[in-house]
């Protein structure tokens, strides 16, 4: 379609703290503090 920018999917990446920090992390100690579902919701159309 004339205008429209296809994206590739490769651009986009699933990221798990569970495959990057090790059970250690600061990450780990704080993300209970974390609310995403938020985030989550408001970037859902994006």
């Amino acid at each position: 379609m004339p205008g429209r920018l296809e994206t590739p999917e490769n651009m986009f990446y699933r990221v798990r703290i569970e495959d990057h920090a090790p059970g250690d992390h600061l990450l780990r100690k704080i993300d209970w503090l974390l609310d995403v579902e938020t985030i989550r919701h408001e970037s859902a159309a994006l």
